[in-house]
């Protein structure tokens, strides 16, 4: 047997497979043989009648001569992925059925993904800083007028409505009806009967925001204004175009509202006893600065995880490799499913989810391509760096990854190690310890000063993490929690990278950071 092997696009190699006609004719002998034995025919012993009454009673020669030289291919290909140490990553284009002249040699071709082959580029010469970030006194204002509005009381109040209240009310809103009468002010007074009823609900309570999205229709906050508790209002308006009904959508709704009583906000007022009432210090000084050292903490981790995505976006842009599609679908079928368990922990159903987006699964999939090549790209690239920086991850390291994240869970420990102990998710967890070690060494390089024959390679700007325009999520820092906020939120990446799940172990590197 005579086998060439060619390098083609797409990360793929072209077998091309020649085999001695003695050997097609073997195989053939062999088949019939095998066929005869397996066969019953009446007056005869298995593998004991004529060879022409065989092939007749299985449908003529041909039959046997197909199934010979289909698994003659098929024991052909696997010893020449053996002759010429190949090893696939998904199924072989087959070129189509070749055809059989007794006396010839039966040639076929085999196109076969393989691995794909990373090229570096100069990543040695890559020169980056990273970028100083602090906390400001604005950002820390705005946290804690956070902290005061999780704090407010609303206080029901004897007066009209305003802006910024919070009403508690009876909404009946119906489609298809006309109006037919009209007050001073404009409000319906009468309106045809029927029509279809598309709100109904009782003691609602709604913030009066007319800047927001609308909660029941465009211009309802609008006429909310000025309604005092016990009044009742109706009026009509307009369904948004991107209602979810679409039979409804841009359609005259009709609208009954009564008014069970009017809300304002009042803030706590910040003092001492305020910082103590929400655990964040014993004076407003220490809440100040306990604000200041959690927000510092996130810009840190902003900024790191900024650079470090710069940094590794530079490194893979010197870099040459062609992902073969099985991985990119591979990759997708990963994103899919990691989709799907997102949306199932919401109690969101997948068809739902289609159908409130308006995409097919044919459209998702598309969506995630992009995604899909490149965290390919990323994992492979960096796996690459990996093997010429001599990282490796040994079995005890990983251990010790598991350990620290199950330590975290308490009593359950022993539940989530076994959880996390299983082979998937351990070589899960060696790939995120790689990518991580991988990428401290990057910017071990980085950090460097250049030297002076590496003039020509231009210095990589680090971006800044993008500032904040809102305050973080309002609740009550500790000492003890902002002392220990970027420990916790290691642990946190740890944890989702160990429940993380991807058809190619590090392909999703590049998410551990959250």
């Amino acid at each position: 047997m005579k086998v060439t092997a060619e390098k083609i696009p797409q990360s793929k190699v072209l077998l091309r497979i020649e085999i001695p006609p003695e050997q097609v004719q073997e195989a053939i002998d062999r088949t019939y043989r095998d066929i005869s034995r397996r066969i019953r025919i009446p007056g005869f012993r298995p593998g004991k009648a004529p060879r022409s009454l065989v092939e007749r009673y299985v449908g003529g020669p041909q039959t046997i001569q197909e199934e010979g030289i289909e698994r003659l291919i098929d024991d052909s290909f696997r010893k020449a992925l053996r002759e010429t140490d190949i090893h696939p990553i998904g199924e072989a284009d087959l070129s189509e059925r070749p055809e059989f002249h007794p006396g010839e040699p039966l040639v076929f071709e085999a196109a076969v993904p393989v691995a794909p082959t990373v090229e570096l580029g100069d990543y040695r010469s890559i020169r980056m800083q990273p970028v100083a970030v602090e906390a400001t006194p604005e950002q820390v204002n705005r946290f804690i007028d956070e902290l005061l509005e999780a704090s407010a009381q609303w206080v029901p109040v004897e007066r009209g409505a305003q802006v910024g209240d919070h009403v508690v009310i009876d909404v009946h809103g119906v489609v298809g009806t006309v109006p037919t009468l009209f007050g001073p002010g404009g409000e319906t007074l009468l309106h045809t009967a029927g029509g279809r009823e598309v709100y109904n609900d009782k003691e609602h309570e709604h913030l009066i925001n007319p800047q927001g999205s609308p909660e029941y229709a465009p211009g309802f906050d609008e006429e909310l204004i000025g309604l005092t508790p016990g009044s009742e209002k109706t009026f009509g308006l307009t369904l948004p175009v991107e209602f979810p009904d679409p039979n409804l959508a841009n359609q005259s709704i009709i609208f009954t509202v009564k008014v069970h009583a009017v809300k304002e906000k009042h803030l706590p007022e910040l003092n001492d006893e305020f910082a103590k009432s929400i655990g964040g210090g014993e004076t407003v000084e220490e809440l100040r600065e306990n604000v200041r050292k959690r927000i510092q903490a996130r810009l840190e981790a902003e900024a790191r995880d900024a650079y470090d995505d710069a940094l590794v976006d530079a490194v893979v842009s010197r870099s040459t490799v062609e992902i073969p599609d099985v991985l990119i679908e591979r990759q997708i079928d990963s994103q899919v499913e990691d989709l799907k368990a997102a949306l199932a922990r919401e109690r969101v159903n997948w068809d739902d989810y289609l159908r409130e987006t308006h995409k097919t699964m044919e459209q998702v999939r598309a969506d995630m391509r992009e995604s899909a090549i490149r965290r390919l790209r990323n994992s492979l690239v960096l796996r690459e760096v990996a093997r010429q920086e001599h990282i490796e991850i040994k079995p005890e390291d990983v251990s010790a990854e598991i350990n620290a994240v199950a330590d975290q869970f308490g009593a359950a420990r022993n539940i989530i190690r076994d959880r996390l102990s299983t082979r998937d998710q351990r070589e899960q967890i060696e790939a995120r310890l790689v990518y991580r070690k991988t990428v401290e060494r990057l910017e071990e390089i980085a950090q460097q000063p250049a030297a002076t024959d590496e003039a020509a390679a231009e210095p990589a700007q680090a971006p800044a993490a993008a500032p904040s325009q809102t305050a973080p999520e309002a609740t009550a820092p500790t000492s003890a929690e902002t002392e220990g906020h970027a420990a916790t939120a290691e642990s946190d990446v740890e944890g989702s990278a160990a429940s993380a799940s991807a058809s190619v172990p590090d392909a999703t590197a590049d998410s551990e950071k959250s």
